[in-house]
């Protein structure tokens, strides 16, 4: 037995006890600046099984670009909670005229998910982990 068989076997397991709904939604606009016109054209699809890992939330400082050019003792900067998630869908779930990038977004659980990082398996035969971070709650 190889290893690709090996790897959709457990990955069929994962998703048949782990696996959840997930929403990729892209909105893009377009303004034509002779007119005004803002033309916004929205594109979707659903991936009935992905495999939602645990959600990590970490609270996270980050300082202002003056303390750090500046050298000051007074701090600037503030806190915040971003939380991340790992999702890994098959790559066959993806539709043949969409092209995953950074600017899609991730709805699962009401929480509205921005891509961060996509980690393709070999040969892209098989699946994408994404790691999103969270922006927002989406209203139900």
């Amino acid at each position: 037995m190889n290893n690709s068989t090996n790897v959709k076997r457990i990955m069929y397991r994962l998703k048949r006890q782990f696996g959840a709904p997930v929403e990729f939604c892209l909105i893009t606009n377009s303004t034509d600046y002779d007119t005004g016109v803002i033309t916004s054209v929205d594109k979707s699809f659903t991936v009935r099984r992905a495999i939602i890992l645990p959600v990590k939330q970490t609270r996270t400082f980050d300082y202002d670009l003056t303390y750090i050019a500046a050298n000051n003792n007074f701090v600037y900067g503030g806190f915040f909670d971003p939380r991340e998630r790992w999702i890994v869908i098959e790559a066959k779930a993806i539709p043949q005229d969409v092209e995953l990038d950074f600017g899609w977004e991730v709805i699962y659980d009401n929480f509205k998910y921005q891509i961060k990082n996509i980690i393709e398996a070999e040969k892209r035969y098989l699946y994408l982990q994404i790691q999103a971070t969270s922006m927002d709650k989406v209203l139900p």
